[in-house]
């Protein structure tokens, strides 16, 4: 899925990491198969790249709610572009009307952390970091409206999303709204002179993660002040090889 990996130099490290990590196990019941194929063997042969010819791909810079850097949003454009006719990749105009995914998604990924380490961090979470302290707090004071809604906006958004798996075989997004802001933070809370919320520079992994549908970020330059710029492609579930022979 688009849960972050290891930085990889090439895709042939990225495959070769999913080749090591996938397959079943007993301690987690979401856990499918192991891959028909090796993915490095599909990536170095070139039959995962034959496979994108003829594909049809969506682009967007909003997914229906999102606000993008105009120049972010350029240079991933570019790349769509380039990369679709690179590969034989159709592109065609989609509706997308998914919902801001944030609250729905900090609530669902905080259940797991609380159920694993809220009994430790109980009496000492000046030792956990802002963002973990922060949803370790909220799952605490999580109300069960609260928590029915968040699952509602993740039907909703699994969808929304179907809708346009239903049209095309990508989704082509801008990896992030933003270049990388100062690690201490705060995150941007304006862009392209509109106001966002904490999430606003990065709306568009979120929706994949609730989903568990197969992302990469590919690099595609560099911003004027020589920030890196990345390219999302995302892919139906188990289609991990269409996204590796994107990169």
């Amino acid at each position: 899925t688009s849960v972050p990996g290891p930085i990889c130099r090439t895709v042939r490290d990225a495959a070769r990491y999913v080749d090591a990590i996938a397959g079943p196990t007993d301690v987690d019941p979401t856990s499918l198969p192991p891959p028909i194929r090796s993915y490095e063997e599909v990536v170095v042969s070139g039959a995962a790249v034959v496979r994108l010819r003829g594909l049809r791909a969506a682009w967007s810079s909003t997914l229906g709610f999102a606000v993008c850097d105009p120049e972010v949003e350029k240079l991933s454009h570019e790349a769509a572009l380039a990369l679709a006719s690179d590969a034989g990749i159709e592109l065609v105009d989609v509706d997308f009307h998914l919902r801001q995914p944030g609250r729905a998604w900090s609530i669902v990924s905080s259940i797991d952390t609380a159920a694993n380490h809220l009994e430790a961090a109980r009496g000492r979470m000046e030792e956990v970091t802002p963002v973990s302290r922060g949803g370790l707090q909220m799952i605490e004071q999580l109300t069960p409206d609260q928590l029915l809604l968040a699952q509602q906006r993740r039907w909703g958004l699994l969808r929304a999303i179907a809708d346009v798996f239903d049209e095309v075989d990508l989704i082509l997004t801008p990896t992030t709204a933003t270049t990388a802001f100062a690690a201490e933070g705060p995150p941007p809370f304006e862009i392209a002179g509109q106001r966002v919320g904490g999430m606003g520079s990065v709306p568009y992994t979120a929706p994949f993660n609730i989903s568990g549908m197969p992302a990469v970020s590919i690099p595609v330059g560099t911003s004027a002040d020589g920030m890196p710029v990345g390219l999302q492609v995302v892919a139906r579930r188990h289609e991990e090889e269409l996204v590796l022979a994107c990169g």
